[in-house]
């Protein structure tokens, strides 16, 4: 129903700074093109591209591209969603925007900003493979069943260190966690996690480690970008 998921979008304030961090850990730069009227860098990280734009937003947002939106648009308020913010004319770029129940930030776009490339697993990030969006989720029944209107397919589920929820669809997999509130950011699972955390740390990267930084996801360590998106670290072996 939403399309194809393009990229996670962030707001950065200096793009050259959060652009340097991204390549730093293994992302890789994608030529994007001019349909975005201000400074916009894209980058793949294997499994997740991740769109730096200077704008005044402040939350990250999930950016799908939907063909013929417009029309969607109806489908989308017969399923009662409240839309944040829409254009939707014949003589402009049409975007639309609504929030999950936790107030996750979904964009809806007709036609994508770059053209995403085939990348070798081999040249995944130096974070290891993409697992999910984390989110927290006051609810998790209700963050489910809007996922799952949207055309989102449970792929797991438990309930250690809390109840969770893993989501995939369209080119993307959310993950729900009902627990104590964390800022929303991708996680990765990596093999070796303890030699990619020591590669990182000499590459400048500031590192924290869950036993200085615990946080309510039972993440092993935690990077956060200069515009201030998390990176969750897993360790693959758990």
């Amino acid at each position: 129903m939403l399309g194809r998921f393009l990229e996670l979008r962030v707001a950065a304030e200096e793009i050259g700074e959060s652009y340097e961090f991204f390549q730093t850990i293994g992302f890789q730069n994608v030529p994007t093109g001019d349909i975005v009227g201000h400074p916009y860098a894209v980058l793949d990280g294997g499994g997740l591209c991740i769109g730096l734009q200077a704008r005044a937003e402040v939350e990250p947002r999930l950016v799908f591209v939907r063909a013929d939106l417009e029309s969607y648009a109806r489908a989308l308020r017969r399923l009662k969603i409240r839309f944040e913010y829409s254009r939707l004319k014949s003589d402009e770029f049409n975007e639309l925007g609504f929030c999950d129940p936790d107030g996750q930030l979904v964009e809806l776009i007709e036609a994508q900003t770059f053209s995403p490339g085939a990348r070798p697993e081999s040249q995944n990030s130096i974070c290891g493979d993409f697992l999910e969006y984390s989110m927290m989720s006051s609810s998790l029944s209700a963050g489910v069943a809007f996922w799952q209107a949207l055309g989102f397919g449970t792929v797991a589920a438990g309930e250690s260190p809390h109840p969770w929820q893993r989501l995939s669809g369209f080119g993307l997999t959310v993950g729900l966690h009902e627990s104590a509130y964390f800022a929303p950011g991708p996680s990765f699972s990596a093999t070796d996690l303890d030699a990619r955390l020591g590669f990182l740390a000499a590459k400048g990267v500031d590192v924290r480690d869950r036993r200085r930084d615990t946080g309510a996801i039972d993440a092993r360590a935690k990077l956060v970008s200069p515009d201030g998106l998390p990176l969750y670290l897993f360790d693959a072996a758990r």
